[in-house]
């Protein structure tokens, strides 16, 4: 583990992600530059997995989010898109080796980020949309641009997936 600068390691995922133009990523941090202590390549492959989770699950047109943060003792990364989201019924065996809802899916993609991040000491879980603050779901209207904030707030419609990763210092 080392520190490694996220800002460039999002830049590399994001040029070999097949994005859409109808697809908009956002990518939220603080502070900037955001910096991690992490082995750089297991963290990378983290990333790549659940954004190109979200691109996918967003389809041919949405948003993908990056929110990241800093808070005393740990990283809080968070990856949110407009897609239709993780069903209740598979929320608990997503993680699950072999376990896929893709029609091409080995299975191994979510199992394998949730390995890497244990072994940072981390947690990667999906979160729903009643877990984010007020705050983070007004920066994720703001950031797609809703032109009723008000009623976005209020019934979360925009928010698909949320998935949290959370690394100590």
């Amino acid at each position: 583990r080392q520190q490694t600068s996220l800002d460039s390691m999002v830049d590399e995922i994001m040029g070999s992600i097949k994005l859409p133009e109808t697809v908009l990523f956002h990518y939220q941090r603080n502070p900037r530059p955001f910096m991690l202590n992490a082995d750089r390549m297991q963290l990378k492959q983290v990333l790549s997995n659940l954004l190109t989770n979200a691109v996918q699950a967003v389809g041919d047109k949405g948003h993908v989010m990056l929110m990241v943060n800093s808070q005393n003792e740990s990283d809080n990364l968070k990856i949110i898109d407009t897609g239709p989201g993780v069903p209740d019924d598979v929320r608990e065996t997503i993680f699950e080796p072999l376990f896929t809802t893709k029609a091409k899916g080995t299975g191994l993609g979510l199992w394998i980020s949730r390995e890497i991040v244990f072994r940072h000491k981390g947690i990667l879980k999906v979160i729903n949309h009643s877990d984010l603050s007020q705050k983070e779901i007004q920066s994720i209207c703001e950031s797609i641009n809703a032109n009723d904030i008000e009623h976005a707030l209020a019934s979360n419609l925009e928010i698909g997936a949320c998935f949290e990763l959370t690394i100590p210092h």
